[in-house]
């Protein structure tokens, strides 16, 4: 016979074999279940059931049931999606009858437990907010901390369009901490301008967690921990990913996002990376010169479970940037700084866009390791290893005399993180954990810049024990918490010409109670109390000279003594009626020898520029304020909210406001969900209208500030998407715009309101394809 008539023969047997094994499966497997709302406990009606490789798709009923029937012995991969949820992925090998019951983050507002998803571990009482996966990738064209800033009392304090780190309760730089896939993050980060290197597209949730009980995170967790978090990597066999891309018209900004992951027979693996690139921002009149961003960023993630006894884990991530420091943010002389101040355009701005990012600028490098070993003696109890080492490598590029093309600051910091927990759980609803964590850093200048270090030479090494207990008891939860740590720094630098030793320790620790009450099903209410202590960072004690991309001049304090916080927090929330759910926090805090920089009344003109001065004081200062949020679900698919956020500081010394407080917002959201047919290729479209008004900051005193503070401001923004799905995916589609109207303003909390507006209107692209 004829090979290829031979080899026709074959693949048709082969065809009329698998046929007839097609036909002698039983297709007559059902697949049921229930979904229900996590903060709520009730039934979602309306959930999208799809299984991917059937022309398959059903709804939820009024009970919160579907069902599928006459289904085939088969692997399926299901995807649930509802209005305003995050949606969920299942992979299920469908062998008989299932039933698979599901929750979702339907009333997210609502769910303040802090677990680490994927994890069992120990629920907490303290005020706290997730945004999940959905909500990031619709912001993630924006840094982390701007992502933050649209959940209740956080706010961001801001170096320019580029640069900012969150405003937790009025707290923030070296009182916040945050936690990169359970490693607390390292680096030069002590400025205002020195924003975590952390790219959002690597998080699948972000917590923010406000109170005292974030203890475990760390000595810099005074006003609260930001814990970015790594989703564990699902047991699927098949080979997924998604590549996403963004265009945004203001800076006309690129970027490109990989995901590719599998769970192997060996271990699980996930690759993520991202390239970003964009130039020079505007205003409503004007570009923000050398005002673009670069970005290049990677992480890896290995999973190993060995006999349900033992998890393995390693994950790496590198966090590379160059950011552009606003051109007319540097000024030569004294003259033209005043002049600068109450410019209406900066100076050095030109009329054309441009790319390009030059000096002043910044460079860095973030490296991050983590190992990971966990062990489940039993089903109650676990021990638990971690790993992390970090490099940062930080330059920061001056305009210099003749073009001179060092860096004026060069440093590498090296941090080594190890840290032991013991969780156990009783059979009484008691659980409790216990851990250690050790930190060495090592940071370290380049003595080739020619200029004094702003930070010197210095090691730092620090020891924490920490403990939790939480009991439920019928509608009752309580918490104790207590930790203490010991912190020392030892450094070496020249006060003119004498060398000069420093050697310190400074010994610390906290202490917090909380309790939760469930009044009734959809009401509850929570009391936190806590005592801290936080020892003084290391730019807040041996800081000298200039702060390149605060275009500030900064001079450290090695007298300062640790700061004691006592803060108390009280939240109400549940439904009003039955579609109208609140949220209502109010907080005091009391810090003695608070530590913050105390603007001068004078301006240095050094060598490299004329700039304002600020000293490292300590004052006794008072912060309270609330957080309200309401919720309206008007029907199925319409859904309103509003937030409203009051801020308040007192220098309890000297009488004053105290400076950098965040003025009151006023933030409103429309969601609606139109569907116009039920068809499994398409997901209903969802439109969301938000605005923000930010009032005047009245509070402010003249002796302490070098202008007075901007005028109120309204903004609008607002957003369109849609998922399509073709290749047995869906893949979204959306455009986004902030600043709807090109308004023109200036934020209080951004240094750079000194010399410049804020950004003009911007539109964004955006496109996720997934297979």
């Amino acid at each position: 016979m004829h090979p290829i008539v031979s080899k026709f023969f074959s693949i048709l047997l082969l065809l009329l074999f698998s046929f007839g094994e097609m036909l002698a499966q039983d297709c007559k497997l059902t697949l049921e279940g229930k979904i229900n709302d996590e903060a709520t406990n009730l039934p979602l009606e309306n959930v999208k059931i799809i299984i991917q490789e059937k022309n398959i798709f059903v709804y939820t009923d009024s009970n919160g049931f579907f069902k599928i029937t006459n289904l085939c012995p088969a692997d399926y991969h299901l995807v649930f999606s509802h209005f305003n949820c995050e949606a969920k992925k299942e992979f299920i090998q469908l062998k008989e009858n299932t039933v698979l019951n599901q929750t979702m983050h339907h009333h997210s507002e609502l769910i303040s437990e802090v677990t680490i998803h994927g994890n069992k571990g120990i629920a907490s009482i303290s005020a706290s907010k997730t945004i999940n996966r959905q909500e990031i990738e619709n912001q993630n064209y924006k840094n982390i901390s701007d992502i933050l800033s649209q959940s209740a009392g956080i706010q961001t304090i801001k170096t320019g369009s580029t640069i900012s780190k969150p405003i937790i309760h009025g707290m923030y730089g070296n009182r916040i901490s945050f936690v990169n896939n359970g490693i607390i993050q390292s680096g030069q980060q002590w400025g205002n301008d020195h924003a975590p290197e952390i790219d959002p597209f690597a998080a699948d949730h972000i917590t923010v967690i406000k109170g005292a009980n974030s203890l475990q995170y760390g000595n810099a967790s005074l006003g609260g921990t930001v814990l970015v978090e790594v989703e564990k990597i699902k047991q699927d066999p098949h080979f997924h990913g998604k590549v996403g891309y963004f265009y945004q018209t203001n800076g006309r900004g690129h970027a490109l996002n990989l995901q590719l992951q599998r769970s192997e027979k060996w271990f699980s693996w996930r690759v993520r990376g991202t390239m970003l690139k964009q130039g020079d921002g505007f205003t409503p009149n004007y570009f923000l010169t050398n005002s673009g961003k670069e970005e290049k960023t990677l992480s890896v993630q290995l999973e190993k479970n060995i006999k349900e006894k033992w998890f393995l884990g390693y994950y790496y991530s590198l966090f590379n940037t160059t950011l552009g420091i606003l051109r007319g943010s540097h000024i030569s002389n004294l003259t033209d700084l005043q002049s600068a101040l109450t410019r209406e355009v900066p100076f050095n701005t030109s009329e054309n866009f441009s790319y390009s990012i030059n000096a002043p600028r910044q460079e860095v490098t973030h490296h991050l390791s983590k190992m990971e070993a966990t062990h489940f003696v039993d089903n109650f109890t676990k021990w638990q290893f971690k790993y992390g080492l970090q490099l940062n490598q930080r330059q920061e590029y001056d305009i210099r005399r003749g073009n001179n093309p060092l860096p004026s600051v060069d440093m590498t910091q090296w941090n080594h993180f190890v840290e032991i927990l013991f969780d156990k759980e009783t059979s009484k609803h008691l659980e409790y954990k216990l851990g250690s964590q050790s930190i060495f850093v090592d940071n370290n200048n380049d003595l080739g810049t020619g200029i004094t270090p702003f930070i010197p030479n210095y090691y730092q090494m620090g020891q924490t024990f920490f403990g939790i207990l939480h009991q439920s008891k019928n509608t009752w939860d309580f918490e104790l918490g207590a930790k203490i740590d010991y912190k020392s720094i030892n450094s070496y630098y020249f006060e003119g010409n004498n060398g000069i030793t420093f050697n310190k320790g400074f010994l610390g620790g906290s202490v917090y109670a909380g309790m939760e009450k469930e009044w009734k099903k959809d009401f509850k209410s929570k009391l936190n109390l806590g005592l801290t202590s936080r020892s003084p960072e290391v730019n807040e004690l041996l800081s000298k000279g200039l702060h390149q991309g605060l275009s500030s001049i900064e001079e450290g304090n090695i007298s300062l003594k640790n700061e004691t916080s006592f803060k108390s927090t009280l939240s109400f929330e549940g439904f009003l009626i039955k579609k109208i759910s609140f949220n209502a926090l109010g907080y005091f805090q009391f810090v003695k020898d608070y530590i913050y920089l105390q603007p001068q009344k004078e301006f240095r003109v050094t060598i490299r520029g004329a700039f304002p001065v600020y000293n490292t004081v300590q004052n006794n200062v008072s912060i309270f304020g609330t957080d309200l949020s309401l919720n309206y679900e008007v029907n199925a698919n319409l859904k309103t909210s509003l937030m409203y956020n009051i801020t308040r500081g007192n220098n309890l010394d000297s009488g004053n406001y105290l400076i950098h407080m965040p003025s009151d917002r006023i933030m409103g959201t429309l969601n609606f969900n139109f569907r116009a047919i039920k068809s499994q290729n398409w997901n209903p479209t969802e439109i969301q209208f938000i605005s923000q008004y930010f009032f005047k900051q009245n509070r402010w005193n003249p002796n302490q500030e070098f202008l007075a503070p901007p005028s109120a401001y309204i903004l609008f923004g607002g957003s369109i998407s849609n998922e399509i799905k073709f290749f047995k995916n869906f893949h979204k589609i959306s455009l986004t715009v902030d600043n709807i109207f090109n308004q023109s303003y200036r934020n209080y909390l951004n240094r750079q309101r000194f010399f410049a507006d804020e950004l003009g209107r911007n539109l964004v692209l955006k496109l996720d394809f997934r297979f």
